[in-house]
C-alpha cells in the first residue's frame, strides 16, 4: 500500500484516538438533565437546538453496549440519554424527524410525534448514515470487516429506515470510503474489487434508487497520476453531481499519461510534511453521465491555493455543503473555505476559527451547514476543563452570529467516549 494512503489512515486513526470523549453522570450543578433508558419516551425534542452522538471505538471493550446522546438547548445547558454504541455514529436532523442509531436499535425525535425505537440490528461501525429527499427516509452503511480469512469478499451493510419505522437490510460485498444521496437515490466509492487491480482504482455504485435497494456499478475510474482519495467520507450532492475533497500524487515509477488533465493537475503540487509532492483537489462525479473532474484548488489568479498539507488531510465537509454551486468546507487549521465546482477557485470566507496558536491536531472541528450558515462544534483538546464551544457564522458575511458554550463535562469525560456526530436543528 502507497505511503500517502497508509499516512491518511493515520490520521484518521489519530483524529479518532485524540477525539475528546464524554462520558456522563449525574451533576445538578452542571445544568445536567439526566434521562435513563426508561425516559427515552419523555424527550421533548421542541427544547432542544443542537445533538451530538457519543460513542466508544466498536473495538473497545465496551464497544456495542455504551453509547449516548446528547441534546443541547441554546443556553448550553444539556441531557444526556444513554443507548447502545455506533462506532463513527452520525445524527440526521430534519423538519420531519431527528435519527440515531446504534447497534441494536433506530432512534426517532419529533417535534410532532412521541419518540420512538425500532430493533434494527447492525454491525458496530457506521461508515455513511444519509438522508434522502423525502428528509424522512435514511440510508446507512455499516462497516462488517471482511468476510473471510483470504480478505476477498467484504461485509457492508445497508439499511434503509423509512417513513413506516421499519429498517430494511441488503449485504455488499464492497467497503464504500465515501457515501452521497442524490434525491432518492444513494451511491458508494469503493475502491476496485480485483485483488490484482491497483490501490487508485475506484468505483461508484449505485446502491439505493428511489428509496429501493438497487444494486448498479456507475462507474469505474483510474486516477490519472497514479492514486488518490476522498478526504472526507461525506460526499455532497445537487443535480446529480457527487462533489467532495480529494487529493492526488505520483506513484513513483508509475507512468502516466500526458493530458491536459494531468497537466493541470502537476501544475498545482504541494509538498507535504514528509517531502512528497500532492494535488489538492475538489473531485465532481456526474452519476447521470459517468464523467469525473478531479479540479486542483486555486485562487482566483489561477496560482495554487497554498494550505498547511497536513492540515488538510484533516478539512471536513458534510452532506449538505453545496450551495448555489459552491462546496462549503472548514480546513482542518480552521478557516471556512468555499470552492466553485466547476473551476476549483477557492476562497476565504472567514477566518475567525483559524487556529493558529496550536498544532492541527489539538482542534478538532464538526461542522454543519444550515441554509447561508455553518455551525460549528470546536473541540480544543488544549483546554485543562474540556468544555466545548459551538459556533454559527454566516456565509455570506464571515462573521459571527452566536457562539454557545457546554459547560461542566471535565469531571464527566472517561477516555474511551468519542464525540462521533453533530447536528442542528434546521
Amino acid at each position: 500500500m502507497d505511503t500517502k494512503i497508509v499516512h491518511r489512515k493515520l490520521v484518521q486513526i489519530i483524529a479518532v484516538l485524540s477525539a475528546l470523549a464524554f462520558l456522563f453522570s449525574c451533576c445538578s450543578a452542571c445544568g445536567l438533565d439526566r434521562f435513563d433508558k426508561k425516559s427515552f419516551e419523555k424527550i421533548n425534542l421542541k427544547e432542544y437546538q443542537y445533538a451530538l452522538f457519543i460513542s466508544p471505538q466498536w473495538t473497545d471493550d465496551d464497544g456495542g453496549k455504551i453509547g449516548y446522546l446528547l441534546l443541547i438547548k441554546p443556553n448550553g445547558q444539556y441531557l444526556v440519554q444513554r443507548q447502545g454504541s455506533m462506532d463513527n455514529g452520525s445524527i440526521s436532523w430534519t423538519k420531519n424527524s431527528l435519527f440515531y442509531t446504534d447497534s441494536k436499535r433506530d432512534y426517532w425525535l419529533s417535534d410532532s410525534r412521541a419518540p420512538h425505537r425500532v430493533p434494527s440490528e447492525k454491525f458496530y461501525l457506521q461508515d455513511g448514515l444519509v438522508t434522502l429527499a423525502d428528509g424522512v427516509t435514511r440510508v446507512g452503511v455499516y462497516n462488517g470487516g471482511y468476510s473471510n480469512s483470504q480478505h476477498t469478499d467484504y461485509d457492508e451493510q445497508i439499511v434503509i429506515s423509512d417513513t413506516h419505522w421499519q429498517s430494511h437490510r441488503f449485504r455488499s460485498h464492497f467497503q464504500y470510503s465515501l457515501v452521497a444521496a442524490c434525491g432518492n437515490d444513494v451511491y458508494g466509492l469503493t475502491t476496485d474489487d480485483s485483488l490484482t487491480s491497483k490501490v487508485f482504482d475506484k468505483s461508484v455504485d449505485r446502491i439505493v434508487q428511489n428509496k429501493r435497494f438497487s444494486f448498479k456499478k456507475v462507474m469505474k475510474y483510474t486516477d490519472p497520476l497514479g492514486e488518490s482519495g476522498p478526504v472526507t467520507g461525506k460526499g455532497s450532492c445537487a443535480n446529480n453531481r457527487i462533489v467532495f475533497l480529494g487529493s492526488h500524487s505520483r506513484e513513483s515509477g508509475e507512468k502516466i499519461r500526458h493530458t491536459e488533465v494531468t497537466k493541470k493537475l502537476l501544475a498545482h503540487q504541494q509538498k507535504d510534511e514528509y517531502g512528497k509532492k500532492e494535488i489538492e483537489s475538489i473531485e465532481v462525479i456526474n452519476v447521470q453521465t459517468g464523467e469525473w473532474k478531479s479540479l486542483p484548488l486555486i485562487n482566483k489568479d489561477h496560482t495554487t491555493f497554498l494550505s498547511n498539507r497536513f492540515g488538510f488531510d484533516y478539512s471536513v465537509q458534510t452532506y449538505n455543503s453545496l450551495n448555489k454551486g459552491y462546496l462549503y468546507w472548514i480546513h482542518g487549521d480552521g478557516r471556512i473555505l468555499k470552492t466553485d465546482m466547476k473551476s476549483g477557485v477557492t476562497t476565504v470566507v472567514s477566518t475567525i476559527l483559524h487556529n493558529t496558536k496550536h498544532k492541527i491536531e489539538d482542534i478538532a472541528f464538526h461542522p454543519t451547514v444550515i441554509k447561508n450558515r455553518m455551525v460549528v462544534l470546536v473541540e480544543d483538546w488544549t483546554k485543562p476543563d474540556r468544555d466545548i464551544t459551538i459556533y454559527t457564522i454566516d456565509l455570506k458575511t464571515g462573521t459571527k452570529v452566536s457562539q454557545v458554550s457546554i459547560k461542566g463535562l471535565e469531571k464527566k469525560i472517561a477516555d474511551n467516549m468519542i464525540l462521533r456526530g453533530f447536528a442542528v436543528r434546521p
